[in-house]
């Protein structure tokens, strides 16, 4: 979920223009908007089966150290490139990158009898803990665990894990003892689940479609989604998909509004489940309004590290990749 999703401008006051349909772009505004590579970016991109029916659009950058891994989780409706130039940063400094679309997200494909649309917190944990199984099937390395938004919710499950009974492997348990260290990015749990009855207006003022990607890069970039225009032409595109029913017209790949019944499943303990590891961890935010009691008790406490980062939207690994690579890389460095 985008911006929206906390006690942010957009919820506020809302910077998402009113729904009105997109516009066919001029010549000048389609080459400004156009499609860009992820090459470049990650070195790799290749399918990862996890079961018959469940196949995952990996990403992967080497830096040289394979022994440590960054593992990067996207939020909703996003996909793994949204994570495209901290990756490029990060293997810049010699760390390796593993990023994937989530199910129904991207390029990963779910088929029946698995629901593609089975946003249940527990369900993209597990998708998470058999994607490293698939690409680690021998020993895993040292993982960091990164996540944005529902990403990070993602990402403290799985490191407070195994939670429920969907683990019949022990895959999980193996996973969670890899995690050396847990970085969750503008998500916490007093604000979000305060947001969620607004979010419902929220995702229907967007355009339902769109006659073109770069008018969807466009929309993105000019409604400040995504703040830094080289991100956007990037992690965009794949956020959108030829519509089947409305020839010429692009519609969003995955739909937001009908996860509506797992919003609550995302965010509910979330505090408890980001402090309970005993491992290194750090909370990037975009502002202190996100933080709720709990987490500010457990600030104090020394429990985890706060980063804050005023000057960035939701989206913060995409507005200002820079910074978030240092932080990363200057935690690994202290903890591991």
């Amino acid at each position: 979920m985008q911006r929206a999703l906390f006690k942010s401008k957009v919820v506020e006051g809302s910077s998402l223009p009113a729904k009105v349909p997109a516009e066919p772009l001029s010549a000048e505004d389609r080459e400004t908007y156009a499609v860009a590579s992820w090459k470049g970016y990650f070195d790799s991109s290749e399918t990862v089966a996890t079961g018959e029916h469940k196949k995952f659009r990996v990403y992967k950058a080497s830096g040289g150290q394979e022994n440590c891994v960054f593992v990067l989780l996207h939020g909703a409706g996003h996909t793994a490139l949204s994570w495209c130039m901290v990756s490029r940063l990060l293997k810049s400094k010699g760390f390796s990158v593993l990023s994937y679309d989530m199910r129904g997200h991207g390029g990963s494909v779910i088929s029946p009898p698995c629901k593609e649309n089975d946003f249940d917190v527990n369900t993209l944990a597990m998708d998470a803990v058999q994607v490293l199984c698939a690409e680690f099937p021998e020993k895993l390395p040292s993982i960091i665990l990164v996540g944005h938004s529902m990403g990070g919710s993602i990402a403290a499950q799985v490191a407070s894990g195994p939670h429920g009974d969907v683990d019949k492997t022990g895959k999980w348990n193996r996973v969670a003892k890899a995690i050396k260290a847990l970085v969750v990015v503008d998500v916490v749990e007093g604000t979000a689940l305060e947001a969620l009855p607004r979010m419902t207006k929220i995702l229907q003022n967007r355009p339902e479609s769109f006659p073109s990607v770069e008018s969807a890069v466009q929309w993105t970039y000019r409604s400040h989604l995504v703040r830094n225009l080289e991100s956007a032409k990037i992690s965009v595109p794949p956020q959108v998909v030829e519509d089947q029913d409305n020839a010429g017209q692009y519609k969003w790949r995955t739909d937001l509004l009908g996860s509506e019944e797992y919003w609550d499943s995302w965010f509910r303990g979330l505090s408890k489940k980001f402090l309970a590891p005993n491992i290194p961890k750090m909370l990037i935010l975009a502002g202190t309004d996100r933080l709720d009691t709990e987490l500010t008790i457990a600030q104090m406490q020394g429990k985890y590290q706060l980063v804050l980062l005023p000057q960035c939207g939701h989206s913060i690994q995409e507005d200002d990749p820079v910074t978030i690579a240092e932080h990363l890389v200057t935690f690994k460095n202290r903890y591991m």
